[in-house]
């Protein structure tokens, strides 16, 4: 029987051993982007990702409010963290705006 989705339906990514429990739309808000496809396998499965928390609230904020907002204490974490999700260039096209 297909499972069916909800607008509150949530994912859970385990960052360096902090949850983030969010809404699966707002990382499909990027449906090509390498959180999106973890979130889209995971089918209720917490899923483990091995960045830093600190830096991984920077990319969760870009996605809710489409702006990139990268305070000092974590811009080197934050930069190693997207250096290989596809996310890097949407959030650098965001920056320049």
């Amino acid at each position: 029987m297909p499972k069916y989705r909800t607008l509150n339906d949530t994912v859970v990514f385990n960052v360096g051993g902090t949850n983030f429990q969010i809404q699966r739309s707002l990382v499909q808000s990027y449906p090509n982007s390498y959180l999106a496809t973890l979130a889209n396998s995971s089918e209720g499965q917490e899923i483990f990702v091995d960045h830093n928390p600190l830096a991984f609230s920077v990319i969760l904020d870009f996605l809710r409010y489409k702006h990139l907002m990268v305070p000092k204490n974590v811009a080197q974490d934050y930069d190693a963290t997207i250096g290989n999700s596809s996310l890097r260039d949407t959030v650098l096209q965001a920056s320049t705006r």
